[in-house]
């Protein structure tokens, strides 16, 4: 069944056909255009939030997942606009998941909690994107207001195939079960 649907960057160029992801952000980043991007593609999920909302097919207790850098975590005015964007569309503020990567909460751990806990008193849901491939401290795990890992593709890949990687994965999964993540 479906449980939710994640936002996803993808630009393709008329002539140099599909831009790499990875590129348009370290691009964005490098010229400091990563946080009016962000709230861009802030501003489009919401959107595309309601209309599939309006469609039917984003039902009650469904989110939809957007990543932010670290960039924009970082900006005083990241909270305030996405409370202001999630007021305005009139979606519930639970219909928005905030996926960071490990590396982005670890830049600035004092900052990443500060402001994952006015999401969180605001009812926006945290998820940690690509769990286990940056710094991995599950000491974190206790500390912020996280609601879902998504582990990395590195480490589902093998499953069935790999015995010590059905062993990692079941250990991962047993500690957020234990911690009541998803």
């Amino acid at each position: 069944a479906l449980t939710g649907a994640e936002a996803l960057l993808r630009w393709n160029d008329e002539s140099a056909g599909s831009v790499d992801t990875a590129a348009i952000v370290a691009t964005a980043e490098r010229t400091g255009l990563i946080v009016p991007l962000g709230r861009w593609i802030l501003a489009e999920t919401i959107r595309q939030a309601v209309c599939l909302r309006d469609a039917g097919v984003l039902g009650d207790g469904m989110t939809v997942s957007v990543n932010i850098s670290c960039h924009q975590l970082q900006s005083d005015d990241f909270v305030p606009d996405l409370v202001a964007m999630l007021d305005g569309s009139g979606l519930p503020p639970g219909s928005i998941t905030v996926e960071l990567t490990e590396s982005a909460v670890m830049s600035d751990l004092f900052q990443a909690r500060r402001r994952l806990r006015e999401l969180e008193a605001y009812g926006i849901p945290l998820s940690i994107d690509d769990f286990g491939t940056g710094h991995s401290s599950l000491a974190y795990l206790r500390d912020l207001p996280v609601k879902e890992l998504k582990l990395d593709r590195l480490f589902v890949a093998d499953i069935g195939l790999d015995p010590v990687a059905d062993v990692i994965l079941r250990g991962v999964i047993d500690i957020a079960m234990g911690l009541g993540l998803q």
